[in-house]
């Protein structure tokens, strides 16, 4: 399944689709915003320091959010607003690579899990011939990243879980707590 990365060269998102409940969404319009990641962190000073140092919380996220862009009001787009429970959204794709000994063009599975609530509806603009641009920004307390079949990001917020690269840095705090 996973392949050696030292011989590919990633190239290009090929393709990808979002999916709600194994269904694909219609209407999509663009580019999805993923979300930036930020950690929490505290401010530590004292005997031994030359200064503040702000150390990162392991696991600890600020807010994190993705937004859906639309074409227009329409259909799919109300699916997305759920304000009073959590929406699960799956972005498919594939990876173009290229394997650098002999040039060939293979592609890779990306799988990308959003889980989150409705935060913001944005309507667009109403403008005779044109699309509305509007969208949907879900606040996220879950997402996970595969890439060719294998965990490479999950952070899972009321469930204290953060994977980095196959790898639950949480753990040993949950067996702690």
């Amino acid at each position: 399944m996973a392949s050696n990365t030292s011989l590919t060269i990633p190239q290009v998102l090929h393709a990808f689709n979002i999916y709600e409940s194994g269904n694909a969404l219609a209407g999509i319009s663009g580019d999805v915003t993923l979300p930036d990641l930020e950690s929490m962190t505290e401010t530590l000073s004292g005997p031994g320091i030359a200064g503040e140092i702000e150390a990162p919380v392991l696991g600890f996220f600020s807010s994190m959010t993705v937004e859906i862009p639309f074409a227009v009001i329409y259909g799919d787009y109300f699916r997305l607003m759920k304000f009073q429970k959590n929406c699960e959204l799956m972005l498919r794709g594939s990876i173009q690579v290229e394997n650098k000994s002999d040039g060939s063009i293979t592609q890779v599975p990306l799988r990308v899990v959003f889980r989150g609530k409705t935060k913001t509806a944005g309507f667009g603009k109403a403008t005779q011939g044109t699309k509305n641009e509007n969208s949907i920004t879900l606040e996220l307390s879950y997402l996970k990243i595969e890439v060719d079949g294998e965990t490479k990001f999950e952070v899972d917020k009321y469930n204290f879980k953060f994977v980095v690269d196959g790898v639950d840095l949480l753990a040993d705090v949950r067996k702690n707590i």
